[in-house]
């Protein structure tokens, strides 16, 4: 009996021994596990300052995208673009022949002065290629489009001549959308216009006696939700 005795306190002194290491064990599975935490705590904390960033940054990106591309309008002031001439019918004088053409194809008056300060084309790559002409005076340009718009077709021996504001890609894009919602607004539709001031694309609705104004610049989404409102 006594033997047996022995055995079982020597058993429970081993088996104290054991939870003491089980116990110091936890605890340092405790101390790792709060320490991990706190550093799950941290990082998730300067993920949220890293989005919060992130979303600044963006709208400063945003911001400069939209001064840089109303820099660029703006540079574009006195730009005109005419699509439609065969190529090398300049032959190699592009202003020389814009001086001698556009006023008979666009019937302009005498008092019109062509100021052409630049008129060069594109590097080849589009079809047909457009002569983009520069003019010392905006008001010269708005008269040139003002004459094609109220002639509407123009043929130059047998090609369609078509004159355009030269735009940026991005106000483009901002004009091809409001398309769409014209398309859609045919009836009620009152005036669809382009605002040289800040290059924005605007659309004003009148109905039932009330006026709605629609603009878009850079990245603004009047346009999708007033889309889905038409469907």
């Amino acid at each position: 009996v006594p033997t047996d005795i022995k055995n079982i306190v020597a058993l429970l002194n081993g088996m104290s021994a054991t939870l003491n290491e089980i116990k110091e064990t936890n605890a340092s599975l405790l101390q790792r596990i709060m320490v991990a935490e706190q550093q799950i705590t941290d990082t998730e904390d300067e993920q949220h300052k890293m989005a919060d960033n992130s979303r600044d940054l963006q709208k400063q990106i945003d911001a400069l995208r939209l001064k840089s591309d109303d820099q660029e309008n703006c540079s574009r002031r006195n730009n005109l673009r005419v699509v439609g001439f065969p190529e090398n019918v300049e032959q190699g004088k592009p202003i020389k022949f814009l001086l001698e053409t556009l006023p008979g194809l666009l019937k302009l008056p005498e008092d019109i002065v062509l100021d052409i300060e630049r008129a060069p084309k594109p590097a080849a790559g589009q079809r047909p290629m457009p002569f983009i002409i520069r003019f010392l005076r905006f008001q010269v340009k708005e008269r040139l489009l003002a004459a094609a718009r109220e002639l509407g077709m123009m043929e130059w021996q047998g090609s369609k001549i078509q004159l355009f504001p030269d735009l940026s890609s991005d106000l483009q894009e901002c004009r091809r959308r409001f398309i769409l919602v014209k398309q859609k607004l045919m009836g009620p539709l009152k005036r669809w216009n382009f605002s040289l001031k800040k290059f924005e694309v605007g659309l004003i609705i009148r109905e039932g006696g009330k006026k709605q104004r629609e603009k878009e610049k850079g990245g603004a989404k009047p346009l999708e939700l007033l889309l889905k409102g038409l469907k």
